[in-house]
């Protein structure tokens, strides 16, 4: 049959880390043309970031289902701070962003949205003291952080390459060492 409505969903509402993702699902039995095999159909990703946004496929999750997901290529969505990444489905996105899947259903013409809210964690660092000598190295950074889960990851780069993870423990403290390699070295951390 032809004419049934489509729905958009996805497995979270709000990224709240830059290695946070989602899974894009489309339910469209009208996307199910090719008897036999799995159809693939396109959603458009965009945010407040980046306007232009991109397409990404999502494939049928099994023959006739008419089920569409990212998951189908191994893909999730992500946010990236710096660029988007459509070969890595990562959408260029800032804390407070909304991130909007868009797509567009034939049978009856008309364009189904969802949206996704950008919620970055908020991390206050307690130590090393700014004057941290770093010649005497590695150095633990310590410090807690709010708008995450206990057991979620923390990243610290340092000079933006990847040194090493914590956990948030209770109290969501957490507490990570790195390596610095002199003067001038920066650093960031992200959940």
């Amino acid at each position: 049959t032809t004419g049934n409505y489509a729905r958009i969903a996805m497995t979270d509402t709000e990224l709240k880390g830059i290695n946070d993702t989602t899974e894009i699902v489309i339910t469209d039995k009208d996307a199910d043309t090719q008897s036999g095999q799995q159809d693939v159909i396109k959603v458009t990703v965009k945010s407040s970031s980046d306007t232009n946004g991109f397409d990404i496929l999502l494939r049928e999750s099994s023959n006739q289902s008419g089920v569409f997901t990212s998951t189908a290529y191994s893909k999730w969505l992500g946010i990236s701070l710096s660029a988007s990444d459509a070969a890595n489905y990562k959408i260029k996105a800032l804390n407070g962003d909304t991130i909007w899947i868009t797509y567009k259903d034939s049978q009856p013409l008309s364009y189904w949205t969802d949206t996704l809210t950008i919620n970055l964690a908020k991390i206050a660092i307690k130590s090393p003291p700014n004057n941290v000598d770093t010649s005497v190295t590695p150095i633990t950074i310590t410090g807690t952080v709010t708008g995450v889960d206990i057991g979620d990851s923390i990243v610290v780069y340092r000079n933006g390459v990847a040194q090493n993870t914590g956990v948030v423990s209770n109290g969501l403290i957490f507490s990570i060492s790195v390596t610095l390699s002199g003067i001038g070295d920066s650093i960031s951390i992200d959940v």
